[in-house]
């Protein structure tokens, strides 16, 4: 009786070892609230298993075995929902940034222009993945803000552009993009942008009303938004988006994170896919209007 109820503490401290070892520094790297969840858990865990060793054994009761199954069911979930938000780590390990905080990271060109990119990461992916894509935006003078979302969802994220702002208020406008349910989210916090950009992404509701610049990057290996869903959300956005899909490109070729659940079987490099989607993304910031600041 004694060991089945430290079941769900072993869980817990498991899904913690467990996250800690698949996500290594991406946990560190990425917005606190995850690590302090890890703590947490890591704590409860150890607490339920010294309880179940240490404390006397339990009354019989229909009641009392309900509550016991109850809560057994609850320690087995919270660890599947520890180990599920593990993020994916940045892989190779990205260079250093220009400034980092807990809630986000800025890329800072060394002439910076009035126009910048605000960029929401792919869920559960370590915001770091990100940097190596936007390279290139950032030598042609974009500043690019990546946020860093609590336990790695965008909708944590309020407004990205007043996040941005916050981060380096010497850029007049900013243009709002993201990653997966990252660009969906962005989609609709577009009231102070100057343009969206969506990677491997599609908007969340009725957006055709917009009236600034979209662009979407797609790829047409993509096994989580997949060119069905593209096709499916063009009624969503205005009439005037661009499209751009990447023959041979797969989900995870938005960033460098190794491959993710899901996704196709890509037919070209990662290499290859990125350029035609960094090229695809300095084409279309050429085309915003400058701001004065």
């Amino acid at each position: 009786m004694t060991l089945s109820r430290a079941v769900p503490g072993f869980a817990l401290v498991v899904a913690v070892a467990a996250a800690v070892v698949r996500s290594g520094s991406a946990i560190t790297a990425g917005h606190p609230a995850y690590l302090l969840w890890l703590v947490v858990v890591a704590l409860l865990g150890v607490g339920l298993v010294t309880w179940a060793f240490a404390g006397s054994t339990p009354k019989s009761g229909t009641l009392r075995a309900a509550f016991r199954w109850l809560a057994a069911a609850a320690g087995l979930g919270l660890a599947a929902a520890t180990f599920w938000l593990a993020p994916y780590p940045a892989d190779p390990a990205p260079p250093a940034a220009t400034q980092t905080s807990s809630t986000g990271i800025l890329l800072e060109p060394d002439q910076p222009g009035t126009t910048g990119v605000a960029f929401m990461p792919g869920a559960l992916v370590d915001p770091r993945a990100y940097q190596s894509i936007f390279e290139p935006v950032v030598q042609a003078g974009y500043p690019v803000y990546i946020a860093k979302p609590p336990l790695g969802i965008a909708f944590t994220v309020g407004d990205i552009v007043a996040d941005a702002r916050a981060a380096d208020p010497q850029v007049s406008q900013w243009v709002v993009a993201g990653h997966s349910l990252g660009g969906a989210v962005v989609s609709g916090q577009t009231q102070d942008a100057a343009g969206l950009i969506l990677l491997g992404s599609f908007p969340i509701g009725d957006q055709s009303s917009l009236d600034i610049p979209v662009l979407s990057i797609s790829g047409s290996e993509d096994g989580l938004s997949t060119p069905d869903d593209i096709q499916a959300s063009k009624d969503s956005l205005p009439a005037g988006a661009e499209y751009v899909e990447i023959q041979g490109g797969t989900h995870a070729f938005f960033g460098d994170y190794g491959e993710q659940r899901g996704d196709g079987q890509a037919t070209i490099s990662r290499e290859q896919a990125q350029a035609q989607i960094q090229q695809a993304m300095l084409q279309f910031l050429s085309r915003i209007p400058a701001q004065q600041p």
